[in-house]
């Protein structure tokens, strides 16, 4: 469980909206194979609800980090940003496979910081890269394409690779 949050001032008023920013420390921040390079804390902006069946916590939450392009494999910043739309209930809930849902404690007080990083996780890119238009590195020499036109020669492709029937299709040949 990480840093708890107490909420019992929403608690006392049923659906009155109340808001709430703040900042998350994350030490390291690895998603799958990726792995970020956290440039600053975490921010987040909220507002918490409480409803009938528990708290609505709806907002956003973004983590500004480093990356290496999967394309190029230059370093770029970017700032992963993510909706935030969790439920606290009042009672222990579970799902359909008997995981347990976000709950508010007995003494009034949440783990924001779980579902904040969780949200985090789920819009973090699986493959980011710097720039939708990135070139990418040549295959051959290892250059960056993005810094000028390698020196290798497009003839170098094997044509018994199962795709180099496609190389003639988008050069126009009929071979």
């Amino acid at each position: 469980m990480g840093t708890t949050l107490d909420v019992n001032y929403a608690l006392d008023e049923k659906f009155v909206p109340h808001p709430l920013a703040g900042t998350l420390d994350i030490d390291e921040f690895i998603v799958g194979d990726q792995a970020f390079a956290v440039q600053a804390p975490a921010s987040y902006e909220v507002t918490m609800t409480a409803l009938e069946e528990g708290l609505l916590a709806q907002g956003t939450v973004w983590l500004p980090v480093s990356a290496r392009c999967v394309r190029c494999l230059e370093p770029f910043e970017m700032t992963i940003t993510s909706p935030v739309d969790s439920m606290f209930y009042y009672v222990a809930t579970v799902d359909d496979d008997g995981d347990p849902y976000p709950e508010v404690d007995e003494y009034g007080h949440i783990d924001l910081e779980a579902e904040l990083i969780e949200d985090l996780v789920v819009a973090a890119p699986f493959a980011p890269i710097h720039d939708p238009s990135c070139k990418g590195i040549c295959s051959v020499c290892g250059k960056n394409r993005n810094a000028g036109q390698c020196t290798c020669e497009d003839d170098l492709l094997d044509e018994r690779h199962p795709f180099a029937a496609l190389d003639s299709l988008l050069n126009g040949s009929d071979e």
